[in-house]
């Protein structure tokens, strides 16, 4: 622990723990539908776990809203995204 919490080096471990993670039971999910060896299955499950693991770390150790990272939940949201 830093002064400013969780020192950077194991916050990117961290990270990059929870994307292996992620993707591996999302990559068994799209193995039960049939999906798993598909390029583009592969990559929805990469790109998945890693805006989760994103989403987490910022909510549990930095301790900021998800919209924080460019994310935000609100109505509005969709019509940007269009």
């Amino acid at each position: 622990m830093g002064p400013y919490g969780v020192r950077a080096g194991w916050r990117i471990l961290l990270y990059a723990v929870l994307v292996v993670v992620l993707a591996s039971a999302g990559g068994m999910v799209l193995g039960a539908l049939g999906l798993a060896n598909s390029f583009t299955g592969n990559n929805v499950a990469i790109l998945a776990a890693s805006v989760v693991a994103g989403w987490g770390m910022l909510a549990a150790v930095d301790r900021r809203p998800i919209g924080a990272l460019g994310f935000a939940l609100e109505p509005a949201a969709v019509r940007d995204t269009a």
